[in-house]
């Protein structure tokens, strides 16, 4: 249990030299961050600010220890997948953290989501290689002159006792961070090709020209990078450099850059470690384009609940979620594009994983400012593309009756690949 602690003060109930109660923000493995008071043998909790977190299906996280390569002890948190089953081997991501001067705690809230990723079937490993604080000063200054050295082999001795107890799948291994751990697994993957798949968050990719210039080059990810054979998602601000994306993508390697979302990061490692790398993906997201039949493309531009529309309110256990669809030529070979045509009540469907298939209870208007739903079954569209100009571009707002509470769905457009739509409580 882990605690950030507040001296109440001299006086009246205050800590100092009068010997007052003590409140400390309280978390643990289990328990996400709340305020505790603590002024006898038993704390009490004084909020509930994350009561919610209590019903939800958290993997097994735990505190793994091995010996390095040079004998020294290091340790690191092993998240284990969710529905974990003893004797199965589960895909593994590992999480070099930010830094190095940085390290990994055991507690619930992790900056990086690791059980997001565990509810998804993954187990996941952050190593606290040396250069990471709490283990004492030669720990934490291990490797200011051996970046990506010992800490490195440091990060592999993990792998390898993951794969050792039985847990980790040694084909499917994944690698992720940010900042330094960015650096980490850029350079992980310059270095040896066992990652499948790998994501580098605003990570350093060459250092710049300091006092040791051959020991830096030697260390830097951009003098290997021709190696570099990992698909690779890359995520950094506008402002940051995209010089590993721009080396990557010269060398004609699989890389992308998208904004930084959780779902992306999921995706692409659903991809390449459960997928085989596959250019057809479980599901798609609202705001991607997703390409289909007849050289057309779609995309869910939107996909917001409602509670009525005008004269049109459903009962208190059902709400509208309103879709917004866009249908274009295919923007990277527009001439390949044949007629297209789409049957809205028969071809559109919004699939509930409680069970069944939506049908959508209308199309949306909007009339003097007022949104109106037309109900009925929608009809056909279709296009004949131009031949000259700009793509031909078709766009279809339609209304779904959904249940209040919080749910998951597919939107499921004959010829497309799904489109993954998570909607919230009604509250």
């Amino acid at each position: 249990v882990n605690h950030t602690v507040f001296d109440a003060g001299p006086g009246p109930g205050g800590g100092g030299g009068g010997g007052g109660a003590i409140y400390a923000v309280r978390e643990s493995s289990l328990e996400a961050p709340e305020l505790w008071r603590v002024d006898g043998p038993e704390p009490h909790r004084l909020t509930e600010l994350n009561s919610r977190t209590r019903r939800w299906k958290l993997g097994r996280q735990e505190v793994i220890r091995w010996t390095a390569a040079d004998g020294l002890a290091v340790e690191g948190l092993l998240v284990y997948p969710a529905d974990y089953e003893e004797g199965r081997r589960y895909p593994l991501l590992v999480n070099p953290h930010s830094g190095p001067s940085s390290r990994t705690r055991d507690v619930l809230h992790q900056f990086h989501g690791y059980q997001l990723f565990a509810a998804q079937g993954y187990a996941v490993l952050a190593p606290n290689f040396r250069g990471s604080t709490g283990y004492g000063e030669s720990f934490g200054t291990a490797n200011p002159q051996d970046l990506g050295g010992s800490d490195f082999t440091d990060l592999m001795g993990g792998v390898e006792q993951v794969v050792d107890l039985g847990i980790a799948d040694s084909t499917r291994l994944g690698i992720y961070g940010g900042g330094y751990g960015g650096y980490m697994t850029s350079w992980a993957i310059s270095q040896t090709r066992r990652f499948k798949a790998a994501i580098s968050i605003s990570g350093i990719f060459s250092f710049p020209r300091w006092e040791d210039i051959d020991g830096y080059v030697e260390r830097s990810p951009m003098h290997f990078v021709a190696d570099i054979q990992t698909p690779t998602l890359i995520i950094h601000g506008a402002d940051e450099s995209n010089e590993m994306y721009g080396a990557l993508r010269d060398l004609g390697r699989s890389v992308r850059r998208p904004i930084e979302l959780f779902f992306l990061q999921l995706r692409w490692f659903d991809r390449y470690l459960k997928f085989g790398g596959s250019e057809r993906f479980e599901y798609y997201l609202v705001d991607e384009w997703v390409r289909g039949p007849a050289g057309w493309e779609m995309r869910a531009v939107s996909a917001r609940p409602r509670a009525r529309y005008v004269g049109m309110r459903p009962d208190s256990t059902a709400r509208f979620l309103e879709v917004v669809i866009v249908f274009r030529r295919d923007a990277d070979h527009p001439s390949n594009a044949k007629r297209f045509e789409l049957d809205l009540g028969r071809d559109v469907g919004l699939v509930s994983t409680a069970g069944g298939t939506l049908k959508a209870a209308g199309t949306v208007t909007e009339i003097f400012g007022q949104k109106m739903l037309v109900a009925g079954a929608p009809g056909r569209i279709s296009a004949q593309p131009a031949e000259t100009g700009t793509p031909t571009a078709l766009a279809v707002t339609l209304a779904f009756k959904i249940a209040a509470d919080a749910g998951r769905y597919m939107l499921q457009v004959a010829g497309f690949t799904p489109v993954r739509i998570w909607v919230p409580p009604a509250e």
